[in-house]
Parts: structure tokens; sequence; C-alpha cells
């Protein structure tokens, strides 16, 4: 599969003048450092390379990835590789968001809270970018407006139950009750992670025929989990 991919849109990741790192990845063992070494001079012949390797803050990262049925049982591994996975980085993902966000450590949450990660994943599947206008017309305690911020859009919510808007829905019990801010509201869990206050916060039914959200086109993305 390698000679039939085009050489013309690989020589610009392999010519003069850049830079570029090969990272060796497996799944079900770990290479050593002399095995990983070897598998990068395999490559040598393969592709030629005319730029300068650079470890950290390379242009171009090329990554070798070795699907294997392969379980490592002390000094002997057992199974073999299934398939070899080839390819240039062109971006890398964000599973550390999910532990910053996690609700424990939140300002504010209520009892249906979103996740997380869901709300992450929300906001990922809107495009949200930098200076978009979001809204969620059922916000709650902000699941979805607290992501899209983190994506850099101006966030404006809506709710029909005005306590939740105020920051007076005191949803934690037990040991973690503890752990409750005596203050708590929307915006400071925006500003706990350093992101801006909302543009505003509407007590407003949403589903109605002449609310903002069905009448009027005016931001990029609606993100929300309603109501059951």
């Amino acid at each position: 599969q390698h000679k039939s991919y085009p050489k013309e849109m690989g020589e610009p990741y392999l010519a003069p003048g850049t830079s570029f790192k090969v990272v060796i990845e497996a799944f079900g063992f770990h290479f050593t450092d002399a095995e990983r070494l070897q598998q990068i001079k395999r490559l040598g012949p393969l592709l030629p390379w005319k730029g300068k390797v650079l470890m950290k803050g390379a242009q171009h990262t090329f990554v070798l990835l070795f699907d294997t049925g392969v379980a490592d049982c002390g000094s002997e591994r057992v199974g073999g590789v299934r398939r070899i996975v080839f390819g240039r980085e062109i971006a890398e993902g964000q599973r550390a968001l999910v532990g910053r966000y996690e609700l424990k450590r939140r300002n504010y949450i209520g009892t249906t809270s979103l996740d997380a990660e869901l709300g992450l994943v929300m906001a990922n599947m809107a495009g949200v970018r930098p200076n978009d206008l979001v809204a969620d017309p059922f916000c709650g305690t902000a699941g979805t407006l607290i992501p899209a911020a983190h994506f850099g859009a101006r966030v404006v919510g809506a709710d029909l139950f005005l306590p939740v808007l105020r920051g007076q829905v005191r949803s934690r019990s037990g040991p973690s009750k503890r752990t409750q801010a005596a203050e708590q509201s929307i915006g400071r869990s925006l500003a706990q992670y350093g992101l801006p206050p909302p543009l505003a916060l509407v007590h407003a039914d949403a589903s109605a025929d002449k609310s903002a959200f069905a009448r009027r086109r005016i931001f990029e993305a609606i993100i929300t989990d309603p109501p059951y």
C-alpha cells in the first residue's frame, strides 16, 4: 500500500528544510528502546526523509502503529502482529479535558448535570469555534455552556426554572456535601476554568413560538440537553 501512495502527496513532509520525528506505538505490549529504534531504521529504505530529526517541536510526526494480539507474559511475549499502520499525525486527542471538567470538582452542579465528556463531545460535534455565538435553551447548570466556552464561543443560556439560573440548586449530599461551595453559580463555574461569563442568562420558555430560539437565526450553534 505504501508503494501505491502518490509521491507528490508525501513529498512536502519529507522535503529538505522540514523537521520530523517518528513515534512507535503498539497495542498489547511495549517495545524496548532498542526495538523502537530497529523499527524506525526499517522505515529508512521506504521513505526518503530529507529533513532534520527533531524530537521536540518537530513540524511533522509520523506514527508506526502495531495492532497486535500479543500479551506480555513475564519475560515472554505470546501472540503476533495482526496489522501495521503507518501515517502522519494531524491532531492529538484531548482526553485530559474530561478530567479537567469533571463534575465532582465543579463549583455548581445539579442532580441532572450533563456529564463532562458528553458535553465536550456535543460541542465538538457542533463545530464550535472561537467567537461563535452558542446558546442552550435548557441550560440548567451550564453543562453545555462550559464546553462551548472552552472552544472559544460566547455563550447564552436560558431556562424556565429560575432558581437554577440563580445558583440556588443545592444538589450535593453525603460526603460530597462537604465540598459544596458556599457560593455557587453558573458564572463561578465558568470562572473556575478561566472562561468568560455568559453573555446572558435568560429566564424563558424556549419552547414558546415567539422565543428567540424559535424565530431568529442569530446563533452559530444551539447545543442542549433538554428535560425529559
